[in-house]
């Protein structure tokens, strides 16, 4: 059995920030000192969620500013751009929710404040899912044969 492809980096950012509540305009402003930068920062962010070429060092800068924006692992987000990077990379691959991004470094503490758990693999049919995150729903023939039974 092959291991899963690791979550790319912009991904992953995009859950944390995504599960954080915050758009992309709301952690440029958070992180830019000045309102005229906020449009380019928030080109800069989309850009980082989107995997574009970007110089390594800026890169790196730009996830560093967005720690103070909104929580993330920034070890995990460098070992998914390692990973991503040199895909021969012997870094173990992360373990995150296939919901919000979060891992055993990085939990949730959804509304009671207590950490998230993962999931069991029968309920979620093997992804990486925490309990904060909801269960995917079923395609949709399998949610009609759901309600055939039902009835």
């Amino acid at each position: 059995m092959t291991a899963p492809a690791p979550m790319l980096p912009g991904a992953y950012l995009r859950r944390r920030r995504c599960a954080a509540g915050l758009s992309i305009e709301q952690v440029a402003v958070r992180i830019a000192p000045r309102p005229h930068l906020w449009q380019p920062v928030a080109v800069r962010i989309v850009a980082l969620e989107l995997d574009a070429p970007m110089p390594v060092l800026e890169a790196s800068s730009l996830a560093r500013q967005l720690t103070q924006a909104f929580q993330f692992g920034l070890g995990v987000w460098e070992t998914l751009v390692e990973l991503r990077d040199d895909p021969a990379s012997q870094l173990p691959v992360p373990r995150l929710c296939t919901g919000c991004g979060c891992s055993w470094t990085d939990p949730c503490h959804p509304f009671t404040g207590h950490e998230c758990a993962w999931r069991p693999a029968e309920e979620t049919g093997g992804d990486s899912i925490c309990t904060a995150c909801p269960l995917p729903s079923p395609p949709a023939e399998m949610a009609s044969a759901l309600e055939s039974l039902a009835a």
